[in-house]
């Protein structure tokens, strides 16, 4: 029993004088082969929603609140879309064709004050005259990008501009 308690009590021993060791550091490794690059990032990248509106017989819409100065809006990629009630789920490029190509919508950005304004004028489908009826808008979209480089977005990332889900998709943005 003796011996027992005896082997019992060194092996704590050691196991405390082995816990209670240090040593120097060891040398530091090499570095490994850098990893491959990450998708482009969408840090700076901008989404403004805005809700449903009206726009008169002639008339236009304007979109304001959104902070760009000119030298900003100079320097970035400004994309607009809107949505139409009788599709409310598909995005419209603008400017371009709406729904079921029945008008068309150009885009005017301004950079007034530091703030930017998107004013929004629908015509007729082949865009020679300003629409006879009032037009309903359900949502509208703009997304700035800022530009990095002199690249241009649509030939080096394959991406089509003019599709809201692949825009959103390629900047992982929220629907």
């Amino acid at each position: 029993m003796k011996n027992k308690l005896f082997v019992f009590l060194a092996s704590g021993l050691l196991a405390l004088t082995i816990a209670g060791c240090t040593g120097p550091a060891g040398p530091i490794g090499t570095t490994g082969p850098a990893g491959p690059s990450g998708p482009i990032g969408n840090a700076n990248v901008q989404q403004y929603t805005f809700g449903s509106r009206t726009i008169a017989a002639g008339g236009f819409a304007s979109y304001t609140d959104m902070a760009l100065t000119q030298t900003q809006l100079d320097n970035s990629t400004v994309l607009v879309y809107h949505a139409h009630p009788s599709n409310p789920n598909n995005w419209y490029s603008t400017p371009g064709f709406g729904s079921d190509a029945t008008y068309t919508v150009r885009a005017v950005l301004l950079s007034f004050l530091g703030n930017l304004q998107v004013n929004l004028v629908p015509r007729t489908a082949d865009g020679s005259a300003a629409l006879a009826s009032s037009i309903t808008f359900s949502r509208v979209r703009v997304i700035i990008i800022p530009n990095s480089s002199n690249v241009n977005l649509a030939t080096t990332s394959g991406i089509n501009l003019k599709d809201y889900n692949a825009v959103l998709k390629y900047f992982n943005l929220p629907q």
